[in-house]
Order: C-alpha cells, then sequence, then structure tokens
C-alpha cells in the first residue's frame, strides 16, 4: 500500500483503513433493483446447478424462456435456443474468490427476434457477458417453490415446480460485450436464482446439485452526479505512467470523451521482491464518458482501460514474458479535484519507483481517478479477485473545473489494484 504526501490523499487512503470489510462465511443475499432488460430461464434437470467443493467452481447452465427489452411495450423476444451459462470460483466458506479462467464468468448466447411494430431485428450468437463481481446466497430449506413476480409478459407459472428444497443465490456482474452489450452498457448484470429440488444444506464443504430458474436482468445503477475524489486502498501490481504531452490528456465537451494515453516506466508484480517490470514500449490508454456536469456517462462500448505491449519479469533466475494486450478494464467510477495547484503532486511509491519523474511543468496541476472491473488481458490473474484504481495528476492543464469547454493537459501516475474484500 501507499501514502500519498497532498493532504487530501492522505485521508482519504487513511480513511479506508476503517472500511475495508473481513470475509465471512455468509454471504447474504443483496438489495437488487431490476429493470429491462429482463431473461427468464429454467432448467429443471438436478444437473442444473452444480457446487464442486474441491474446485470450488459453481455452475448453473440454464436454457431462456422469454426475453423482454426497453423500450416499446415491452417487445417480447421469443428465444430460438438461447442459453445461459454462469461459472464463478465460490470458496468453502461461501465466499466469492474471483473469475474463472478466461474471464467471462456470465454467457448468454443462441438468436432472438424482437418485433416492434413492422421493425424485425434479429440477435445472434453470444447475446451477453459478464464478469462476476458479487455473489448471494440463502440456505432456506424452504419446500414451497418461490413464486417470481415478473412483468406481465413473465406469468408463465413455469418457477412453481418441484417438491424438494428450494434454497436461492444471487449474482452481480459487469457487462463485457455482446450483440444485447448496449442494453446493459449503462448497469450492471444481477441475476436471481432458485433451485428446486436442492441438496445444499448451506455448506460449501461438501457438492451439492440443483435444478433452477429464475431470470437476469439490468441492475440500473445510477452514476454520482458528479465525485470528488474517492477512498482507495492500493496494493500490487503497480504500473507507472507519465507523458509530458499537452495533448496527454483531452476531454471533448462535446463527445464528452475523456481520454488518457500514456507511456508505463516501470510495473512492480507481487510476491516476490517485489519484482520489477521494464516494459518495452507499453501503453496505457483510457476512455470513458464523462458528462457536463462531471459524472461518469455510459461505458465506451468497448475496453474502456488497455494496457499493451511487452514485459519481461526476473525473479530468481527466472523469466516471465509477458506481451499483446496486458490488461483491459470496464470503467465504473470516476472522480477528480480541480486544485489549481502550481507545485506538482508528489507521489512516495514503493522503492523501485521513486524516480523523481513526477516533479515536472510549471503550470497548473490537477488530480483524476477511475475505477475499472478487470476483463481481459495477459496479466489478467492478477487482478482477478479485485478492481484497477488509476490515479492520474495532469500538470500544465487547461482544466478550470468545469466540463462545459474542452480541456487538455500532460499526465502522470499510475494504475494499481484496488484489492476488494467481496460483499459478504
Amino acid at each position: 500500500m501507499k501514502m500519498i504526501k497532498k493532504q487530501a490523499w492522505f485521508v482519504l487512503l487513511a480513511l479506508v483503513a476503517n472500511l475495508v470489510m473481513v470475509p465471512s462465511s455468509f454471504a447474504a443475499l443483496f438489495e437488487a433493483t431490476l429493470g429491462l432488460p429482463e431473461f427468464a430461464y429454467i432448467n429443471t434437470s438436478p444437473s442444473a446447478l452444480t457446487y464442486n467443493a474441491t474446485s470450488h467452481l459453481f455452475s448453473i447452465s440454464a436454457g431462456t424462456t422469454a426475453i423482454i427489452l426497453p423500450p416499446n411495450g415491452p417487445a417480447v423476444i421469443q428465444p430460438g435456443g438461447a442459453t445461459i451459462q454462469i461459472h464463478a470460483i465460490v470458496d468453502n466458506t461461501g465466499a466469492l474468490v474471483g473469475s474463472t479462467p478466461g474471464g467471462n464468468d456470465l454467457v448468454v448466447s443462441g438468436t432472438a427476434t424482437c418485433v416492434v411494430g413492422n421493425v424485425t431485428n434479429t440477435y445472434s450468437g453470444v447475446l451477453l457477458t459478464g464478469r462476476v463481481t458479487r455473489f448471494g446466497y440463502l440456505a432456506s430449506g424452504n419446500t414451497d417453490p418461490y413464486e417470481y413476480e415478473f412483468l406481465p409478459a413473465f406469468t408463465h407459472g413455469i418457477f412453481s415446480w418441484g417438491s424438494g428444497r428450494s434454497d436461492q443465490y444471487m449474482f452481480r456482474f459487469a457487462p463485457t460485450g455482446g450483440a444485447l452489450f448496449s442494453f446493459f452498457r449503462c448497469g450492471e448484470i444481477t441475476v436471481l436464482v432458485t433451485s428446486e429440488n436442492s441438496t445444499f444444506t448451506g455448506d460449501f464443504m461438501a457438492d451439492f446439485n440443483g435444478g433452477v430458474c429464475g431470470y437476469v436482468g439490468l441492475d440500473d445503477i445510477a452514476p454520482p452526479s458528479s465525485e470528488g475524489l474517492f477512498e482507495a486502498t492500493l496494493d500490487l501490481p503497480e504500473f507507472v505512467y507519465i507523458n509530458t504531452s499537452h495533448s496527454a490528456l483531452t476531454y471533448n465537451a462535446t463527445s464528452h470523451l475523456f481520454s488518457i494515453s500514456a507511456g508505463t516506466i516501470a510495473i512492480i508484480l507481487p510476491p516476490n521482491g517485489p519484482a520489477v517490470i521494464r516494459p518495452s514500449g507499453a501503453t496505457i490508454q483510457i476512455h470513458a464518458i464523462v458528462d457536463n456536469t462531471g459524472a461518469l456517462g455510459c461505458s465506451t462500448g468497448d475496453n474502456d482501460l488497455v494496457i499493451s505491449g511487452t514485459a519481461t519479469r526476473i525473479v530468481r533466475n527466472v523469466t516471465d514474458t509477458y506481451s499483446g494486450v496486458l490488461l483491459t478494464g470496464r470503467v465504473t467510477r470516476f472522480g477528480y479535484l480541480a486544485s489549481g495547484n502550481t507545485d506538482p503532486y508528489e507521489y512516495e511509491f514503493l522503492p523501485a519507483f521513486t524516480h523523481g519523474i513526477f516533479n515536472w511543468g510549471p503550470g497548473r496541476s490537477d488530480q483524476y481517478m477511475f475505477r475499472f472491473v478487470p476483463t481481459g488481458g495477459t496479466m489478467y490473474d492478477f487482478f482477478n479477485g479485485g478492481e484497477i484504481t488509476v490515479l492520474a495528476t495532469s500538470q500544465n492543464s487547461t482544466f478550470t473545473g468545469g466540463f462545459m469547454a474542452n480541456f487538455s493537459g500532460g499526465i502522470c501516475g499510475y494504475v494499481g489494484l484496488n484489492d476488494l474484500v467481496p460483499p459478504q
């Protein structure tokens, strides 16, 4: 973990020490506000939901029965063979560990046709993908199946089946792609699950299975109207970056596109040393939509954070080389401080980072923060189970605190693992 010398940063980082959650053996059901789109699904097979207590793999496989998309009607889509697959790593205490290898823990695929008026839209292939960020459960032992209250098109009565034990689970995912991604890119995905004829007894030390039914929906989490710098607890890995060009950071007040382009100068990876990686031409690209009030908008539709290049790590005569796209992420949070300080901020890094490179530029100095959900890259495994936080100082900045006008500046700072303990 690191501290930053300026007082505002110090206070923010110090406060989080009292907020870090301690892992618990019980991950309760959490609050969710679901809106359109919605997918209804069901699979009465006793192996539709499975948990392996040795591999810790929690899996769900089911077929969709209907989809409702906004905004007209609502319009009902009857999928042609669409399926839902969920895979997540849940430890023997019932706590979410992280994403499965490959990154997409939720995959909805198939073909669906939506007819609104005289217009037919067909979506096919991979319809929606997501990365798991939260998990909860309730081992109720209820012998009465749960009855969901859907929009009118979903009152099919298909969710009242089975005479055995009935348990509930919830997942939250960050959307990452698919033909229906545009419907979800301004929020997150929540999955409600009822497992009937279940063998689960509340214990993740043993395998269990059951039938499954429920739905997938948009959890429309509204971003803050405008946000200052937020709390963050940073850990390894860390990327240091800099670009002294006046166009390294740009904001376009018409398109609302906030962009950062810089080169990395060093990376520290856990757990030994730390080991310093000196990238060969590695670059950091950030693109986010920020409206004229300074509020974060929707995802750009692709990976909002992309770090690419080649990096080599040597630990005890063992050389590991990472190349291509090193890390990608989807933006979930943005904050800023228009300080107008003419003294550049001095970062206090781990020993390998004390290069003094952050003392440059006599002009205005402003600060920004981003948070991302990791979605892929050859270094993805280092960030699995946490989130990515980016701290940025823009020097020689033309930003005056308002997003009604274009601005630009040089940039320096770092990208690090924000090691969030999953909510329990």
